[in-house]
This record gives C-alpha cells, structure tokens and sequence, in this order.
C-alpha cells in the first residue's frame, strides 16, 4: 500500500505551513512596511485553511494561501480515485507587483491522497507583464 501514516500526513501539512510562512514573510520584507492580513476558513464537508493577502507600495497583491482539506468521497472523474476517502494539503500563491517589468508570479505545491495512493504535485509560472 503506498497509504500515508498519520505521522507522514502532520509532517506535511508542518512543511506546508511553514512554507506559507516563509513566504509571507519574504513579501514583507520586499516591502519593509506591510504585512500581510490573515483570515481563516473551514470547510464544512472537513478541513479548512488560511488566506493570507498583502497590498502595499511594492506589492500591489499578493495572496499566500494555506489549505487542509479532506472527506469520504474524492471528486474525480477518473474511476480509480471517484469516490474513495480523501486528503489534501497545499500552499498556492499569486504575485503582483507595481513595477510593471516585474512578472506576476504564480504558484502552487500540493499533496493529495485518495484510497490507498497519494502524490504530490504542483507548478510555477512567471507571466511578464509588459
């Protein structure tokens, strides 16, 4: 079975949590004098998260988000995972910046586990603004 241990899935979200961390505090740091609002949310079906967003002279937004998610039934298409358990965390971000020769920056990194298979995935990207 490749099914995560209860030890395995905490060390993950720890990882993400502290990546979102570090990475709101780089933002702050961009600027010098901003800091980023914070609002929790929960998810009613299991799970929940943080939304984190910046707006300052630098950074015209910059959200850094947090999630923690799970329930009895994967919403895939795929017949392999449909309606099996699940469990996902991540940390998804987007950057814009005033400068218009800075790119937006966009983000995300994550972990999923449906039934008895997980994976981790993720992607980044720079789009140039001019």
């Amino acid at each position: 079975m490749n099914k995560l241990s209860a030890h395995q899935k905490q060390e993950a979200i720890q990882f993400f949590k502290s990546f979102q961390q570090k990475l709101c505090l780089a933002l702050e740091q961009v600027d010098g004098s901003a800091q980023f609002e914070r609002k929790s949310w929960s998810r009613p079906e299991g799970g929940g998260g943080e939304m984190a967003v910046i707006r300052s002279s630098v950074v015209e937004k910059s959200g850094v988000n947090f999630s923690e998610v799970h329930g009895d039934s994967y919403p895939s298409l795929e017949d392999s995972y449909h309606g099996k358990p699940f469990f996902a965390a991540g940390v998804s971000t987007i950057s814009h910046m005033f400068n218009p020769h800075a790119p937006i920056g966009h983000m995300n990194v994550r972990m999923i586990e449906a039934g008895d298979h997980f994976w981790f995935g993720g992607g980044a990207d720079l789009t140039p603004f001019i």
